[in-house]
Parts: C-alpha cells; structure tokens; sequence
C-alpha cells in the first residue's frame, strides 16, 4: 500500500502498471475540495430577547463540525453543518475543548468565557415624603448589568441619571415622567410611572388666646402649615385627646381647665411639636342688688352691688 499525497483538483486515473509491465485499466475519478480547519469564536454578546449570551462561531473546514465545551465542569458538544453558526448560552464558566470536522482535524481554541448577565428590570416603589429633607422619595429596585441610565422628564424638560445598584431618589416638588431604562448590555425597557409632586412642610402658628364674654369660652386659633390632614395631639386635664381637620385652620372654645397642646402631625406623618401650656379659669361677668335703701341724711337712694367676673366693675 502506498500513500501519496495530493493537492485539491479533479483527477481521473486511467491505469497502474507493476514491474512486469503488466498493466490493468482504472475508471477512478476524484474531486478533491478539502480545506484547512480554522475557527473563530466570537465574545459573547448579551441578547436582551433570550435573556442568553449570544456566541458567533465562525468555521472553515469540511463540515460537518463538531465543537465540544465544559460548561461549569459538565462536558457539551455541538454539531454545526454550516461554517457561520451562533450559539446562546446562559449563565456559566465555558471553556472550549476542541473542534473536529469531517477529515477528523482538529484544532484546540484554548478559549474561556465566564458568562454573567441578568435581565434589565426597575421597580419603582410607591412615594414617601421626608420630613427632614422636605423631598419625595422613590426607592428603586434595578436588575440588569449596571451601569443604568434612567430617562425622565421634570416639568417635560429631558434628564437622565445615571446608577449602579438599588438605591433611593429624592425628588423636589414638580411632575416627573419616567421613560425609559437601560443598562451596558444596550438592553431598555419603557417605563410610564408619573409623579406630581407637590409637599409642603409642616409648621404651625397660633394666637393670643383670648376669652370670649357671650360663650364663657377662651378662644384659640391655629394656622397649619404641610399636607392635610392635620391632627392636633392634646392634653384636657391631664387626659389626652386629639383632633383632625381637612382645613389649615382649626378654632377652638375651651371651657376652663389646664390645656396641655403637645404637636400636631399631617397626612405625611411628619410630626411638629408644640409644646403650649394654659390654664384657663375665667368667670362670667355678673352682677346682683342684694340691698338698696334711702339714705335720709344724704338724700339719696343707695344701691349695694355685688359683681362677678375676672375685674372690678361700677
């Protein structure tokens, strides 16, 4: 037997003759088409779709081909029929271990890929207002391959920022549009969460308070200030009680007795204290003419008032 080696071509073999001269007649044709076995394997590309690592394979040789790889320490293979083929993969530590084609080459890659993606998501927690800060905040949960670039509109002027991990956001008073998200993959996702923000601070004003002759009431007025509701925390004799309004204004008659007005909180829950003691112990003003009787020496008619009240009368 004898080898003899060939270049790519057509041949025809017409006949093979030994030492005697003997010669015997051949019908042998061939085609010869081989090529070299060469790879190319491409850096895994991110498929927002497929939530998978895109892999390009470029091969030239005689197909079919067949790839095998150790993914997190199990064997795979792949058999490709086309030089131009792309496999997903997903999350994993590959290493490629050989290629072969049809003539049984074959070639070692020597190529590693620690593929790590996860998919581009953002949940945008429900408003929360800072009593410190006198800002809204939103926290935000972000998955995906950071960084993030968070699209949005305030007062339908475009802005983005930029973030790397969960986090929270504080937001002045004003109307935000949030409409879109995207990660270093290229990867997006349309968001359509709005925001009208408008919080104020809570405060509190109150006046002199002043007693009122028709109602034997005192008469105090106080000015709210922040997000109603507003809630009045206080203190009858010791007893404590509270009262909520809708209105920035609250008037109250209060009999007599020791008031102790301790804060007041708004539907934000942020809490203002107070802090304002009375005690009120006023009496109707009255009068009564127990006697009266003329005084011959003067002669004048004498009247005896005795009066009642919070001063001196006539």
């Amino acid at each position: 037997m004898a080898l003899y080696p060939v270049t790519n071509g057509q041949y025809q073999y017409q006949y093979v003759r030994d030492m005697t001269g003997c010669i015997l007649p051949l019908t042998v044709a061939q085609v010869l088409n081989f090529k070299n076995l060469t790879a190319q394997v491409e850096s895994p590309v991110y498929s927002c779709d497929s939530n998978k690592a895109r892999v390009k394979i470029i091969l030239s040789g005689n197909p079919p081909y067949q790839m095998n790889y150790i993914k997190d320490g199990q064997w795979f293979s792949s058999v490709f029929t086309q030089d131009t083929n792309a496999l997903y993969w997903s999350n994993g530590l590959y290493s490629l271990v050989n290629i072969t084609d049809a003539t049984n080459c074959t070639i070692l890659p020597a190529q590693a890929f620690l593929i790590d993606y996860s998919s581009l998501s953002l949940n945008v927690q429900p408003v929360n207002y800072s009593c410190d800060s006198n800002k809204a905040y939103t926290p935000l949960t972000l998955t995906g391959n950071p960084p993030f670039n968070l699209n949005y509109l305030k007062g339908g002027i475009p802005l983005q920022l930029t973030l790397y991990a969960d986090t929270t956001l504080f937001w002045e008073n004003g109307s935000y549009q949030f409409q879109q998200i995207s990660d270093q993959t290229g990867c997006s996702e349309a968001l359509s969460q709005t925001m009208n923000l408008a919080y104020n601070s809570i405060n509190w004003n109150m006046n002199i308070p002043t007693y009122q002759c028709d109602s034997n009431k005192t008469k105090i007025e106080f000015v709210f200030d922040g997000n109603a509701p507003f809630t009045l925390f206080y203190k009858v004799n010791g007893v404590s009680t509270q009262e909520t309004t809708w209105s920035d204004t609250l008037t109250k008659l209060l009999g007599n007795g020791n008031y102790l007005f301790e804060s007041v909180k708004d539907a934000t829950n942020c809490l203002k204290n107070i802090n304002q003691y009375f005690t009120f112990s006023f009496q109707p003003l009255a009068y009564s003419i127990p006697t009266q009787y003329y005084d011959c020496d003067s002669n004048q008619y004498r009247l005896n008032f005795v009066f009642q009240g919070m001063g001196h009368g006539l």
